[in-house]
């Protein structure tokens, strides 16, 4: 009887140990899915914003000096782009926030922010209008413990 007791406390044991290891490989496998799935979606902001004009000045007409172009503290859409679809440069894109449903792995929120950025040092941002932008996004999902943080450099 005691042989009997004892094998099932073993056996309920192990069967807690191998359910509380798949869980944990559970959470793992959902938090690299969602890290890899928020560098794509990342990765495609980046590709769209490169697709635009590099500034509101530069939509139509090719400028040489950095202080044609928009001001900083004026980034953002302007009148008429209501949605992502109208933006015509870089910086319609500032501040932009948006939220993607991505199958099992729920909601990916995400926020942009374009700044000018030096010339021959875009880890520094720069106060005076250049001709380098840099796109900082951030990433959250519910699988993820971090914010996935991407950055990129438009030149023109």
């Amino acid at each position: 009887m005691f042989l009997t007791i004892g094998g099932l406390v073993l056996l309920s044991f192990l069967m807690l140990m191998f359910f509380s290891s798949s869980e944990v490989q559970y959470d793992t496998k959902k938090s690299n899915e969602a890290a890899i799935t928020a560098i794509g979606v990342a990765q495609s902001l980046i590709d769209e914003i490169a697709r635009k004009a590099f500034d509101e000045k530069t939509v139509l007409v090719t400028i040489n000096k950095a202080d044609s172009l928009t001001l900083g503290t004026n980034f953002g859409t302007d009148t008429g782009e209501t949605n992502r679809l109208l933006f015509d440069d870089i910086d319609d894109f500032h501040n932009y926030t948006s939220a993607d449903t991505l199958g099992g792995l729920g909601v990916f929120n995400y926020r942009i922010r374009i700044r000018y950025a030096q010339k021959f040092n875009p880890e520094m941002l720069s106060l005076a209008r250049t001709f380098t932008k840099r796109a900082d996004i951030d990433v959250t999902n519910s699988f993820m413990q971090d914010t996935l943080k991407l950055t990129y450099v438009y030149t023109y």
